[in-house]
C-alpha cells in the first residue's frame, strides 16, 4: 500500500467519525480529477459536476454503512462511472421515448414509416469487468 492510499484511508476513517475537515480534504483532493473523468464519460461538464457532487452527497450521507477496504481512489472513480453510465442510459431511454412519441404524433400526417436508427455504445458492467456491446435506438430528428 502506497502512501497516498495510507493517508486516503485515515481521511476516509476520520470521515466514518464524523471529521467534516477531513472530508473537506478528500473533496479537495479528488474533486477536480473526477469531474475531468465524469465529463470524458459524459462530454457535459455541468452534468460531470453534479454526478460528482452527488457522489461526494452520497459518500457523506452514507459515511457510516460504507465499507472502503482497499481504495478510496478506485471506489471513487468506480462511483462516477456507474453514475455516470445511469446518467447515459436514463439520456437515451429519454430520447428513445422522445423519438417514440414524436413520431406517433406525426403519423398521422406521415407514413408510419420507422423512426431512423443508429447504433450507439452502450457499456455494460459485468462485477468488475465492463465491455462496450452496440445497441440500435430511434435517432430524433429535428
Amino acid at each position: 500500500m502506497n502512501k497516498v492510499t495510507d493517508i486516503d484511508l485515515q481521511w476516509y476513517e476520520a470521515v466514518r467519525q464524523d471529521n467534516y475537515p477531513a472530508f473537506e480534504k478528500l473533496f479537495q483532493k479528488y474533486y477536480d480529477p473526477l469531474c475531468r473523468y465524469a465529463q470524458g464519460l459524459l462530454a457535459d461538464g455541468s452534468l460531470a459536476e453534479d454526478v460528482v457532487q452527488d457522489m461526494f452527497i452520497h459518500f457523506w450521507e452514507n459515511r457510516i454503512k460504507l465499507q472502503v477496504k482497499d481504495s478510496l481512489r478506485a471506489y471513487f472513480y468506480t462511483c462516477i462511472r456507474h453514475r455516470a453510465l445511469k446518467n447515459l442510459q436514463k439520456q437515451a431511454l429519454h430520447q428513445s421515448s422522445s423519438s417514440r412519441f414524436l413520431q406517433r404524433g406525426n403519423s398521422s400526417s406521415k407514413s408510419s414509416a420507422s423512426p431512423p436508427m443508429t447504433r450507439l455504445p452502450v457499456t455494460l458492467i459485468h462485477g468488475h469487468a465492463s465491455t462496450i456491446r452496440f445497441t440500435t435506438l430511434p435517432v430524433c430528428s429535428s
